[in-house]
């Protein structure tokens, strides 16, 4: 799956499941999300894709600024029932 950064200057959502629900991505926060979720956040312009040395720089720098146990693998999106 694509590892993508949110780029848009505010939190959109996006549905991974047809509408059924509705996640919420934060602006500057990096997802692991689906191909179909990456191209239509691209698409939108909400979203960039981040290669793999990016994102173990990104990594290694985030885990000298904190303790390992802080640090998630991947932020998990927030689930949202907010209608665009």
């Amino acid at each position: 799956m694509p590892v993508i950064q949110i780029i848009a200057d505010r939190a959109v959502t996006y549905s991974l499941n047809n509408g059924l629900s509705r996640l919420e991505y934060n602006p500057g926060e990096i997802y692991e999300v689906p191909d179909f979720a990456a191209r239509g956040m691209i698409q939108r312009g909400w979203a960039r894709v981040v290669d793999k040395d990016e994102l173990k720089s990104l990594l290694d720098q985030a885990e000298a600024d904190k303790a390992p146990a802080d640090l998630p693998a991947f932020i998990e999106p927030k689930e949202t029932t907010e209608t665009e």
